[in-house]
């Protein structure tokens, strides 16, 4: 979603941050990315060693396919998980992972999170030169 609202910023030449526009379109038009399509394309520009940790993490079966594929996948299952955690209701089941599958996630999912942040954080947070 990131990367969609700074292209359309530069499509109405705004001066606006990405994130304000973003703002705006959701608070005017109520439009919103969807989360599966965004979680997608961020997982997409991680690097191949980034994505084969969360593809660990998230014990995703890599050997012998492409890592475009593999992003797909593992963005797939951390979309999942989120869901479960996020939308729980009592007759729901949590996730059943280990105090080590837990922490391979939360590390996994930080490097994404510190990586993409880098990438694509100036360019969504702060007003074009």
């Amino acid at each position: 979603a990131a990367m969609r609202v700074t292209a359309l910023r530069d499509i109405v030449a705004t001066r606006l941050a990405a994130v304000e526009l973003s703002k705006i379109l959701e608070r005017e038009l109520r439009w919103r990315a969807r989360e599966d399509e965004a979680i997608r394309g961020l997982i997409g520009r991680c690097d191949e060693l980034l994505v084969r940790t969360l593809c660990a993490a998230f014990s995703v079966a890599q050997e012998g396919r492409a890592i475009d594929r593999l992003a797909v996948q593992v963005a797939d299952e951390i979309y999942a998980l989120r869901n479960a955690v996020v939308h729980f209701r009592p007759f729901h089941e949590l996730p059943d992972k280990t105090e080590a599958e837990w922490n391979a996630i939360v590390v996994a999912l930080m490097g994404a999170a510190s990586h993409l942040y880098e990438e694509v954080g100036p360019q969504y947070l702060f007003e074009p030169a």
